[in-house]
């Protein structure tokens, strides 16, 4: 098989380098589009996680303002 090899046309050998160069390539542009999907992805879980966080907070103001009307509704039924 390596004699074969040894006795292919030029043309060959440059078609199989051009070949293997698209191949190449072809893989850097994969891996450059799976970083760029990747950073997407991470920009769009930071967004989400700060949007959870204010759901969380403004959750938790909103408990604070039930206890605090609670509070008064008790003392008004205390006095009436």
């Amino acid at each position: 098989q390596r004699a074969e090899e040894k006795e292919e046309p030029p043309e060959h050998g440059e078609f199989r380098l051009q070949m293997e160069a698209q191949r190449i390539s072809l893989s850097q542009i994969h891996a450059a589009q799976l970083e760029l999907l990747q950073e997407e992805t991470d920009a769009c879980t930071r967004s989400l996680e700060v949007k959870l966080q204010d759901l969380r907070d403004r959750s938790h103001r909103d408990e604070q303002n039930i206890f605090k009307y609670q509070s008064v509704m008790e003392a008004v039924s205390e006095e009436c």
